[in-house]
């Protein structure tokens, strides 16, 4: 994905909310570094708690908070808020208020001041890693890393993509998973998270629950019960995913093993948050 692609995507999200799609697109002009990677609407997570921040750098684990009109109603509930996420992750906040467009400018001006400082630090010592969006979805990066892991939000473009990672090379996929080419007990499954058909699979909004259905209950009686009878109980999950402009990447999700004390449907539960790469061998790949 190139660079403008992705920031058209990421400020799409703050359309909606004017003032806050004012301050992120004067921030992100006036700091100027394309080197430097931003997320809108981050999802943060720990605990089985999840959160919603306006902006993130993540290279400098800075979160940026845009407070509107409204957060003066809920200051209290929003400091707790940050407090709790930074207790979590480490991560430090930095905080624009709605005010005169006079200050509010002059607060962007020295926000901005600051993440140059931060980013100017990490050069100097050697920590800062450029942002590289071609290079965040390349298999070949995770295969030299040796690992995936959910915390990187890595998605791949296609299920080949992803299947490289464990080893092999595929021209083209024609289902909803393959077997782990490199791990005799594991299983690569790509599935959506949505009705689709005869299925009707769900994600836990912690994302820890995979649940895996049937619309037909004779049909999905025999899955289950067929799938109790494998030996395979891991599954390593690239979910389907859309982004704002409609683009279908597969997102990893972690390792997830089967439940096998609910026998009402089949059910996923997260055991891992990094799963191990394999490099493949490049021969143009074999269909299945």
């Amino acid at each position: 994905m190139s660079r403008l692609k992705y920031t058209l995507q990421q400020l799409r999200k703050t359309l909606s909310k004017t003032f806050e799609n004012y301050v992120i697109t004067r921030l992100l002009t006036r700091l100027n570094d394309p080197d430097v990677k931003f997320i809108c609407q981050q999802v943060v997570q720990e605990g089985g708690k999840r959160w919603i921040t306006d902006l993130f750098f993540p290279q400098l684990k800075t979160h940026i908070e845009v407070d509107e009109k409204e957060h003066t109603k809920r200051v209290e509930h929003d400091f707790t808020r940050q407090h709790d996420i930074e207790n979590a992750t480490g991560h430090t906040f930095k905080r624009i208020s709605e005010e005169s467009f006079e200050k509010v400018n002059e607060s962007i001006d020295a926000k901005v001041k600051i993440l140059k400082g931060e980013i100017e630090e990490q050069k100097k010592n050697g920590s800062f890693k450029p942002w590289d969006p071609e290079k965040e979805m390349n298999p070949d990066t995770y295969i030299e890393r040796g690992k995936i892991e959910v915390k990187d939000r890595v998605a791949f473009r296609t299920i080949v993509d992803a299947c490289k990672c464990f080893g092999r090379e595929y021209k083209k996929i024609q289902r909803g998973g393959v077997k782990h080419p490199r791990e005799n007990d594991n299983y690569l499954w790509f599935p959506k998270f949505y009705p689709n058909g005869i299925w009707n699979n769900t994600l836990s909004d912690d994302e820890e629950v995979i649940e895996e259905e049937h619309t037909d209950e004779a049909h999905a009686q025999g899955h289950r019960e067929s799938h109790l009878k494998k030996d395979i109980n891991k599954r390593i999950v690239f979910g389907h995913v859309k982004d704002n402009l409609g683009n279908v990447f597969y997102r990893f999700f972690g390792e997830f093993t089967l439940d096998r004390t609910e026998t009402r449907k089949l059910t996923w539960k997260r055991t891992s948050e990094s799963v191990k790469t394999y490099p493949y061998k490049k021969n143009g790949g074999e269909k299945v």
